[in-house]
């Protein structure tokens, strides 16, 4: 299973191996296909990782406090009081 594993990855970075050219906003380059899928998953990790931390912490930010069931306070307590 290694061994597939092993080939397969050679496989990947000899017939990836040709330059492509990426426009960045400011300047062009020409690098391998392996470099720039590489790049564009790291990108695609980063912006995955920054929204899960954003979407976490507005989470924590705006969650309800939650108050006890009524049958969990005890006798007395509580609205129904008198």
């Amino acid at each position: 299973m290694i061994g597939a594993l092993v080939l397969y990855g050679v496989l990947f970075v000899i017939l990836n191996s040709h330059n492509v050219s990426i426009s960045f906003v400011l300047f062009h380059t020409n690098v391998p296909v392996l470099v720039a899928l590489l790049l564009a998953g790291g990108i695609g990790v980063g912006a995955g990782w920054l929204l899960a931390n954003r979407h976490a912490e507005r989470q924590k930010r705006f969650k309800p406090e939650r108050t006890p069931d009524r049958a969990l306070r005890p006798h007395g307590e509580g609205r129904d009081a008198q």
